[in-house]
């Protein structure tokens, strides 16, 4: 295996990682997010334990993907290595490339809704644990 079928492989498993927690990740922001805006409306017992329940499956499922997303910052910029070596590639590794990139630009479509529920769950969760502690 050359230098560039294992950068090929790399920014495989960088797709495949961004797909994964994706798919793990944003069910569980959508939750909190939908528990962090009922407890602002209402701040019910109900709506806090709610918001709480949801933080901890967040949490937990931050850290049950904390090995992978080790391994995806130690591979991340994979694909962008790879632009510069198209000119190396055989006719199958670039393929593949190409095959790769339209496959994370399909991924990525809905990418700023994670990045929205991200952004708003950092900042109201951060609210919601200075005085619900």
């Amino acid at each position: 295996m050359d230098e560039i079928d294992e950068l090929l492989d790399a920014y495989q498993r960088e797709v495949d990682y961004f797909v994964h927690t994706r798919d793990v990740v944003q069910p569980l922001l959508e939750r909190l997010a939908t528990g962090l805006d009922a407890f602002a409306a209402a701040n019910t017992s109900d709506s806090c334990i709610e918001v709480r329940d949801a933080r901890s499956a967040y949490v937990e499922a931050l850290g049950a993907l904390r090995p992978m997303v080790d391994e995806w910052l130690r591979i991340r910029g994979s694909g962008e290595q790879l632009w510069g070596a198209t000119s190396f590639m055989s006719d199958e590794q670039y393929a593949r490339f190409e095959a790769l990139c339209a496959r994370e630009m399909a991924e990525g479509q809905g990418r700023g809704r994670f990045d929205q529920l991200s952004e708003k769950v950092k900042r109201e969760l951060l609210l919601f644990e200075e005085f619900n502690p």
